[in-house]
């Protein structure tokens, strides 16, 4: 992964252009350059509108599926309320891959990046020297992290 794209990760994710700078060793003019060069901003609202959407139209579906399961259900219980009918693996399936759609990889390098940060903000709250250690080793495990990707 280039270290563009990492960056802009890390700020999609809330990392200020000044933290961006320190976790990957470059100055904030060079974050500052590429988040205009790149447009960030803007980047990031159209991907998140996108993301919401694509969302909002799955979670529609899924909700209609589920609406047709109980309607199924209501019916076979109507004709003997004593049924043990199942649903059809293929109306079990697709509702699975629907929302494995919207579910996210655990291994992204966003979500590491995200955790990574709640866990030195919260440990700065006790500990300001273990956090600022902490967060030397953490820049290098992203930075590990991004060249993999």
């Amino acid at each position: 992964m280039k270290k563009e794209d990492a960056a802009y990760i890390m700020y999609k994710e809330g990392a200020t252009q000044k933290e961006i700078a320190g976790m990957m060793k470059l100055s904030e003019n060079t974050i500052s350059n590429w988040a205009k060069k790149y447009n960030w901003k803007t980047k990031k609202v159209s991907q998140d509108l996108k993301y919401e959407n694509s969302v909002q139209t799955i979670m529609g579906l899924i909700d209609y599926q589920v609406r047709v399961l109980d309607r199924r259900k209501n019916l076979w219980l109507d004709d003997d309320p004593n049924s043990t009918k199942l649903i059809e693996r293929g109306d079990i399936d697709a509702l699975q891959k629907l929302f494995t759609t919207i579910r996210r990889d655990a291994k992204k390098f966003s979500d590491y990046v995200h955790v990574i940060k709640e866990l030195v903000t919260f440990i700065q709250v006790d500990n300001l020297d273990l956090a600022k250690k902490l967060t030397e080793l953490c820049t290098e495990f992203l930075n590990e992290k991004r060249k993999v990707l």
